[in-house]
């Protein structure tokens, strides 16, 4: 008998590992405190082919958000979010913008409506699970969703992970649900697998892959919308409602019928990362330019 016990430790070893892998209960631990500033950034390139022509346009959006946890009552969590500032740039023939909300006379243009946003405040109601339970937009925020296909609640829920609700390991997997709006076309469903990566010194690393649900979008024509690729990346501070860090990658194609001569497909980078608070300007030069 003692010939096989090194054989049957071996088989215990790997047993007893997973018997003691360390499971985390994941949660928000918010509690009022100085302000968090994170930059927000949206690199979208497009490429458009009709009828033999092929164009190329890329759009760069940066957003620098001031955000501040107001209170904490009963678990739920009133965090309030400023627009500080907002850099767009655009090498569309149709709607060129090269714009800074932080330089004097600086003109957004076509992007008039999002330059709206500087200096207002969104509001929101959180737990500690990461579910956005209220969402109130900053005034004018309406008017520049529907101008530029942003959501600003879709944008707010983005930061935050929906914890599972039992404890999970290293390496195991929940899933999660996120409505992307498309403008004028309706809303994309998304079903996102989160995975863990890590948890050290009260920061969670998730690692995020998306599945795409474009059926309930409403499609010009006959045309429909693939997303071949969605996922990212994200650095979680627990006692913080910002990441530290987050990316995202996206690839969609939009593909007509048989006979259409047009195919386009975009694809979108998105970064959001914790910054230092601004260095303190004159007054003036926080009033956004001239936005005509």
């Amino acid at each position: 008998m003692r010939c096989f016990a090194p054989f049957a430790v071996s088989l215990l070893l790997p047993l007893a590992s997973l018997v003691a892998q360390e499971k985390f209960t994941l949660r928000y631990d918010l509690k009022p405190g100085p302000a968090t500033w994170t930059e927000m950034t949206q690199e979208m390139t497009q490429n458009m082919s009709m009828a033999g022509k092929d164009m190329k346009m890329n759009m760069t959006t940066t957003m620098w958000l001031e955000g501040t946890v107001k209170e904490v009552k009963d678990g739920i969590a009133t965090v309030e979010q400023r627009y500080a500032r907002i850099k767009a740039k655009s090498d569309n023939p149709m709607m060129k913008v090269d714009y800074d909300s932080a330089v004097e006379g600086s003109k957004p243009g076509a992007m008039r409506s999002l330059a709206d946003l500087v200096g207002q405040t969104a509001k929101s109601r959180v737990d500690s699970s990461g579910k956005v339970l209220e969402f109130t937009p900053p005034a004018g925020g309406d008017k520049a969703v529907a101008a530029t296909g942003a959501n600003l609640k879709q944008a707010f829920e983005q930061q935050f992970t929906a914890w599972p609700k039992e404890p999970i390991a290293i390496g195991s997997t929940w899933q999660s649900n996120l409505d992307i709006p498309m403008e004028q076309m309706g809303t994309m469903k998304a079903t996102i697998t989160n995975k863990l990566i890590a948890v050290k010194d009260g920061v969670a690393t998730v690692e995020q892959a998306m599945a795409m649900d474009t059926s309930g979008l409403k499609m010009p024509g006959e045309m429909k919308l693939e997303v071949p690729k969605a996922g990212g990346t994200a650095q979680i501070a627990l006692h913080c409602f910002q990441p530290v860090l987050a990316t995202m990658d996206m690839e969609m194609k939009m593909i007509g019928p048989k006979d259409s001569p047009m195919t386009m497909t975009m694809g979108m980078h998105m970064t959001m990362k914790q910054v230092p608070a601004p260095a303190a300007k004159p007054a003036d030069a926080a009033k956004g330019g001239d936005k005509k």
